[in-house]
Formats: C-alpha cells, structure tokens, sequence
C-alpha cells in the first residue's frame, strides 16, 4: 500500500486538491487490481499535477508500496535493475525498446478502456512524419492540409522529418513550415522502416497520463507520387484527403467515439497483420487519433520492426472493439482504383452529404 496516500475513503483529495472516485481511490492507495502498476503511473500524474490534480509542494516520485507486476516481464526486469544498483543503472533507449520487446512476449493484463469526460475540453496533438521526396508537390500539399487545419492542434505540433538522396533538405520542410511549428525532429530515411524511425522519438515528447489529451497521428502519403490531375491513375490522394475530411475536418464526430473508446480513425481493416498479440485489425492508411490516459498505461514503445510498424501498432495497443471507425468500417484493398469508385467513392459522397462537407476536387 501506498504509505504517502493519508485519505482514508474516496472523496475530496486534500494532497491532489481534486475529488477520486472510489477507483481513483483505489488507484491512489496503490491497490488497484484492474491497474497493471495498481495505481503508480496515477499517482506519479497526480503528483505531477496532471489529469485533474494540483501538483503538491512536495511531490514524491518514486513512492515504495505499489504491486511489483509492471506492466510485464521487460518492467520486472527493469526494476530489478534498479533495485540492485541502488538506481545508478538507467535505462537508455535501447534498454526501453528492450524492455518494450519482453513486456510484449510475457504482458501483464492490460487496463480497461473506460468513459472519459471531455465536456471540459482536450489537449489535441499533432505527430506527423514527413519524408519530402523532391520534385512530386506532394509533401508540400501534405503539409497545406495542416496548416489549412491548424486551429484544431491547440497542443504540441511536432514534424519529424526524414531524408535522403531522394528527397529535400530538412531546412526545406522547416521553411514551408515556419509559421505552423517550431518542434522538428530530424532523422536519416531508412525505406526499411518508415515511419517506425521517427515513432517512439515523437511519441516520447507527447507522454502523458492527462484524461482530457489527445493526439492525431499521420504522415505525408502519396509523397512518390506526382499530385494533380495530371495523375488521374492513382487512389492515393483521394484516400488521403478523405483521412484529412473525416478525421479533422468533422473532429466533432471523433471527440464523442473518444469519450468510449481509446482510439478513433477511418478505413478500419481487419485481418490483416498476425504479427505477435497482433488483434488483426489496422487503420489503413495509418492515420488516427489516440488517447493519452490510455495508450501511456500500456505496451505503447513497442512496434513490429517492419515497413508498417506504425500501420500494425494500434492492433498490438488494443483490441477491436476498444477503438472506434470514423468512416468506412471493414473496408477492403484501398489502392485498387476500381475498389474506390465502386464502393469507396459513393459512400464518401454519401457521408460528405449527411455532414456537410463539399466534395473535393479528386
């Protein structure tokens, strides 16, 4: 039990100047048995003024009493580390994807997907990965699509940009961007990986137990391919700009799915990625909305090391049914042309119709 917690029974929260239900009680107190640290990583946000607390003037960091079960193997193993090195040994990057990587074979059971309450108003991130391959116009066209939209990011906007031969210099992407962020990491391209490269760096810079904080995930898709009419044959940009409309333009309808569940994008796609504790389901397109209360209790530095770690990942965080579809559920292969237009086009020109978007010129 958690020594450092004085209330007695749920209530008024003294220490935390807020109220706890008798869950966050429990989750104070370090008793919670439906948390895989029985309340730590609560306490630790409380204590650092976040998800509705007060920051105390004295907070404590590293409280003794909680359960020992982590949040699996990797988490054992690292306090172990811990303990016997009186705290010398820190963990470096490799030793957290490492850690990640036993947590993912030998888990501890996962927290619940609960109701939020997001009257209050959100926190809403951006993590977009750019790779600006020169001469197509689609990074930059990318990049319009959210400065277009950047009154909604009222939180951290942050560009990871990738490059090599084939593509601009970062500087190049910082000028287009200057008005819209100063937060750019900047990274080597490996076409092995993608976006896994500059994942967990980004998502580093968003941790945060806050109930109210969101943030949309996406990158600059279709950036091989030449924009405009002039490239008729592809569905790319149709696909991406529709990602664009009903994930941002339309945020209203992914808050009230966010109240319930943890995850929200379109062009859900099932049965497809049976990697290890893969669920079997994606985003297609890899563009979606996450909450933070959720994704930093679980697994979340762990990605399948592949072209589409990024693509897979929400499969590994959460079963199906914890997460929600904006536009298109169960949808089949998006980059066959004939698959769009006979089923994809029709029903976007129906959900543009029903929430009052004009349609757009692709």
């Amino acid at each position: 039990m958690n020594h450092h917690c004085t209330c007695e029974t749920p209530g008024f929260c003294e220490r935390h100047k807020m109220e706890k239900t008798q869950r966050e009680w429990e989750l104070c107190k370090g008793i919670a048995t439906n948390s895989p640290t029985c309340g730590k990583t609560y306490w630790l946000a409380w204590e650092k003024g976040q998800i509705g607390a007060t920051a105390p003037p004295n907070p404590v960091l590293d409280p003794e009493g909680f359960c020992d079960r982590g949040r699996g193997l990797g988490d054992t193993v690292a306090k172990a580390i811990k303990t016997a090195t009186a705290g010398i040994v820190q963990p470096c990057g490799g030793c957290k994807q490492r850690a990640a990587t036993l947590n993912h074979w030998m888990p501890s059971e996962a927290p619940p997907v609960e109701t939020v309450d997001l009257s209050a108003g959100t926190v809403r991130n951006l993590m977009f990965h750019v790779w600006p391959v020169k001469g197509t116009g689609a990074w930059q066209w990318n990049c319009d699509q959210l400065m277009m939209r950047a009154d909604l990011f009222n939180g951290k906007r942050i560009v990871a940009i990738v490059h090599d031969a084939q593509s601009d210099r970062p500087d190049a992407v910082k000028e287009y961007l200057r008005d819209f962020t100063d937060e750019f990491l900047v990274f080597g391209n490996n076409p092995k990986l993608r976006e896994v490269v500059t994942f967990v760096p980004m998502m580093e810079k968003l941790e945060s137990l806050n109930a109210n904080e969101l943030t949309f995930n996406c990158h600059s898709k279709a950036v091989k391919h030449k924009i405009g009419p002039d490239n008729p044959g592809t569905t790319l940009f149709r696909w991406t700009d529709a990602m664009y409309e009903t994930l941002v333009d339309r945020f209203d309808i992914v808050l009230e799915l966010l109240k319930t569940k943890a995850m929200a994008g379109s062009f859900k796609r099932y049965g497809q990625f049976k990697t290890h504790r893969n669920n079997a389901w994606h985003y297609s397109g890899t563009f979606y909305w996450f909450r933070h209360v959720d994704v930093f209790q679980r697994n979340w530095r762990y990605l399948d090391q592949r072209f589409f770690g990024t693509e897979s990942w929400p499969g590994h965080m959460f079963k199906a049914d914890e997460t929600a579809c904006v536009f298109h559920d169960r949808t089949d292969d998006l980059y066959q042309l004939s698959y769009w237009r006979e089923k994809v086009q029709p029903a976007l020109d129906e959900w543009r119709r029903q929430h009052e978007l004009s349609s757009v010129r692709w």
